[in-house]
């Protein structure tokens, strides 16, 4: 199976130490797994303009000559994808929300559906925050659109640079997220 992470983070902090982890784990747990990590904040992604080109050329091209079309190329060889974020304004970063406005170029595409998803995002606010909701939420609206499964939802609350590095119950339960998949 590929796994493709998605890191929203153009920090190297708490998002980046929990992909990598979820990554690991992945690797060492599930027999033949292939993981590649791709952290969109160094990717050049245009955004969507909404034209429909999309619609009317192989499913995943877009028009812009940017990074998204190998990005969409390898959602569409994936088995499963993993989206992780800051939280940003009671939302995901704006890096990574550019790549899921650009995943519109799958819609429809049928070597998609059915697809794993997973999502983590950290944010400094407590958990019972709406942020996490509100994230949450529209993801599991993303998944039902794309008719892909959403297998996992962590959330966690992390200030410091390093707190998700430094809390022994959040990395292990980074790393058995895979049991989900």
């Amino acid at each position: 199976m590929k796994v493709l992470l998605l890191n929203g983070s153009p920090r190297d902090g708490n998002t980046k130490f929990a992909v990598e982890t979820i990554a690991e784990s992945i690797a060492e747990n599930i027999s033949g797994a292939e993981t590649d990590i791709i952290n969109v904040a160094y990717k050049k992604i245009s955004a969507c303009m909404g034209c429909d080109v999309c619609k009317q050329e192989p499913k995943g091209f877009c028009i812009f000559d940017d990074d998204m079309n190998g990005i969409n190329e390898k959602v569409s060889a994936a088995g499963m994808i993993v989206f992780a974020s800051p939280v940003y304004w009671w939302g995901i970063s704006a890096q990574l929300k550019t790549v899921i406005d650009r995943l519109y170029a799958l819609t429809g595409a049928t070597e998609c559906e059915g697809l794993k998803a997973g999502l983590f995002t950290v944010g400094e606010d407590d958990l019972n925050s709406p942020q996490y909701e509100i994230i949450s939420r529209q993801f599991k609206c993303i998944c039902d659109y794309l008719k892909w499964d959403l297998v996992f939802d962590k959330s966690v609350s992390a200030a410091g640079r390093e707190d998700v590095k430094n809390n022994e119950a959040v990395v292990k339960e980074l790393k058995e997220l895979w049991k989900k998949i």
